[in-house]
C-alpha cells in the first residue's frame, strides 16, 4: 500500500516517515512501560514502525532521473541499511544475553525511530539526487 500512496502522492513522503517514525516511538515507550490486557496496542503501533521501508525503496526510483543513478544510490542504500541493520540485530542479541531482558532493544528500537523522524525532514524537501551529483 505505501508504494502505491508514494507514487500517486508525492506530498505524502515526509508524513508516511513521521508516521512511521512516530508509531515506532510509541510502540517501544508503550511496551517498555506498560504491561497488561493493552500491551497488543504496543506491539502493533511498534509493528507499524517499518512501513518506511517499502518507502525508501519506492523512493530510489522516484527521486532518480537517471537509471545509472537508480542503480548507484539503490546499491549504496540497501549496502549500508543491511550492513547497519545486521550490527543492531547482533545487539540485540549482545544485550539481550547479557542484561537477560528486552529494555535495550526497546530503546534502541526508540532510538532507530527518533532518528528516522529526522530524515523525514530531508525527504520533504523533495529533491532529485540527479540535481545534487556534480558531473
Amino acid at each position: 500500500m505505501v508504494p502505491g500512496l508514494a507514487v500517486k502522492y508525492k506530498q505524502l513522503h515526509a508524513p508516511i516517515i513521521w508516521f512511521s517514525s512516530a508509531m515506532g516511538m510509541t510502540g517501544a515507550l508503550g511496551i517498555l512501560w506498560t504491561d497488561g490486557p493493552h500491551l497488543w496496542v504496543w506491539v502493533a503501533a511498534l509493528g507499524l514502525g517499518p512501513t518506511m521501508f517499502p518507502l525508501a525503496l519506492t523512493l530510489y526510483n522516484l527521486r532518480s532521473r537517471e537509471r545509472s543513478t537508480v542503480l548507484a544510490v539503490s546499491s549504496f542504500g540497501q549496502g549500508m541499511s543491511y550492513t547497519i541493520t545486521t550490527i543492531i540485530v547482533f545487539l540485540v542479541g549482545v544485550f539481550r544475553e547479557i542484561t537477560g531482558g528486552w529494555e535495550f532493544a526497546l530503546w534502541m528500537f526508540f532510538g532507530v525511530a527518533l532518528l528516522s523522524a529526522l530524515m523525514g525532514i530531508q525527504i520533504a524537501k523533495n529533491h532529485f539526487v540527479d540535481d545534487e551529483l556534480v558531473h
